[in-house]
């Protein structure tokens, strides 16, 4: 492995590039690993943020997010006030719940169905031979 380090005096060799952007250069197909995993965080934590805003605007889809106007904390007063606060809230809860466990157990079940599958046709193989 050769250095562009001089091992005499610890200051780069005269013609080599060091520093950041010379790593990157050399090593670039290792950087383009992490492209995916910047875009996941892209996706899900910086574009959601955009409806985050919504919540403090009384929000026109015409207008668009930066045209409508900025009412601060008024929808919450008014979720809160309104009489089906808890309705809302229980039913909320309520369809979170059963969509983890139905996703829980669909998911278990087509695993259960995929390892038996796989089960079944090796021994059938095992038969044929």
């Amino acid at each position: 492995m050769k250095s562009n380090v001089s091992l005499q005096t610890g200051n780069p060799v005269r013609g080599e590039k060091t520093g950041f952007f010379a790593e990157m250069k050399k090593n670039y197909l290792l950087y383009l690993l992490a492209l995916p995993g910047i875009a996941v965080i892209f996706v899900f934590s910086y574009l959601p943020m955009g409806g985050i805003v919504i919540a403090f605007q009384d929000f026109n889809p015409i207008k668009g997010i930066t045209g409508s106007e900025f009412v601060g904390l008024k929808n919450f007063s008014f979720f809160i006030e309104s009489t089906d606060t808890l309705k809302v809230i229980a039913n909320t809860l309520f369809l979170n719940t059963m969509f983890i466990l139905c996703g829980t157990l669909g998911s278990v079940a087509i695993a259960i169905m995929f390892s038996e599958l796989g089960a079944k046709g090796s021994s059938e193989l095992r038969k044929r031979s």
